[in-house]
């Protein structure tokens, strides 16, 4: 943040079409993100397509936090109905990104109560999220916010490799 500015200058916005070169380069600008990203105009086609889909899907919120006209961080939420917990709805919480020049401020705090608040709205009962196990601060943030690394995930990519 810019001397004198807190996190209460920040909005939380829905995202739109026209944020989305913004919302491609905060998932890119990590060394995670770098690997496996597409920043080119090639890329970008696919990125408009998922962009479209998620904007339309009543069971996602995609969500910016913005300050001064400026784009500075975002996070995606989707719902998910699951047999177990007698049913219950889950909240999966995806891409959560901060500016690396913003981060420390209270946006990613901020964006992560207006995914939970949805979730609530919806009768979720459940919040779920996965982090790379090398993203130390982002695990103090997690614990800091009531979440608990009790679980271990697992992935597979699925389909071609580039």
């Amino acid at each position: 943040m810019t001397p004198g500015q807190d996190q209460h200058d920040v909005a939380i916005r829905p995202a739109r079409q026209e944020d989305l070169p913004i919302l491609v380069n905060l998932i890119w600008d990590d060394p995670i993100g770098r690997e496996r990203e597409d920043r080119t105009e090639e890329g970008r086609s696919a990125y408009e397509a998922a962009l479209s889909k998620i904007l339309k899907d009543p069971n996602s919120l995609l969500v910016v936090a913005e300050t001064q006209g400026e784009v500075v961080g975002c996070v995606h939420a989707v719902l998910i109905t699951h047999l177990s917990y007698r049913g219950a709805k889950r909240l999966l919480i995806e891409d959560l990104r901060v500016s690396e020049s913003r981060r420390g401020a209270g946006i990613g705090s901020r964006l992560i109560h207006e995914a939970e608040r949805f979730a609530l709205e919806q009768g979720c009962q459940v919040a779920e999220l996965f982090v790379h196990s090398d993203r130390t601060a982002a695990h103090r943030l997690y614990e800091r916010l009531g979440y608990a690394g009790r679980h271990r995930g697992f992935r597979k990519r699925l389909g071609p490799q580039d």
